[in-house]
């Protein structure tokens, strides 16, 4: 739709993988980088930042989400999931990997799962005002029946936030 995009990954071979999925009618527009949050090397301003399954892997949640407030111009979005800590499969998986090793992936987590009230409040601290969460990722059909209502938080393994980088 007219915008530049910036896409950083740590890996070259996703950062390959979305050069090759880039369409003709994008691929001016799009640079890749390989890099780790908060990319030190594009210090903006972007209008919008999108972090998906990142923030797990990153020690201080504190540092990344100034680093994300510091290269959104103000009145800037922010939109970032994160690993939901009130969901009843996360937390039995954190017992199976605790007693088995497995998942190997939660090996590299370095910012365990938070409520997604504890995450707000680390976003309003970053000067973030938060606009929207959603809950998604429901482990399988299985708990489908429970996605209503308040039970919602508790089958879900992710949300997401939108927040608005106040000026």
């Amino acid at each position: 739709r007219g915008h530049s995009v910036v896409g950083v990954d740590g890996s070259q071979k996703m950062l390959a993988v979305a050069r090759e999925r880039l369409g003709p009618k994008t691929a001016g527009r799009v640079t890749f980088v390989q890099g780790r949050v908060p990319f030190d090397d594009h210090p903006g301003p972007f209008g919008a930042i999108v972090c998906s399954s990142v923030l797990e892997y990153v020690g201080e949640l504190g540092t990344a989400l100034e680093g994300f407030r510091q290269r959104l111009q103000p009145g800037g979005i922010l939109m970032v999931s994160f690993p939901n800590g009130l969901s009843l499969y996360r937390a039995g998986e954190r017992l199976v990997h605790r007693l088995t090793g497995r998942p190997a992936y939660l090996r590299h987590v370095k910012s365990p799962p938070q409520s997604p009230r504890r995450f707000a409040r680390g976003l309003e601290k970053a000067s973030f005002d938060v606009l929207e969460t959603h809950f998604y990722a429901r482990p399988a059909p299985l708990f489908d029946p429970l996605h209503v209502g308040p039970i919602k938080p508790l089958v879900n393994n992710l949300f997401v936030m939108v927040c608005s980088r106040r000026a």
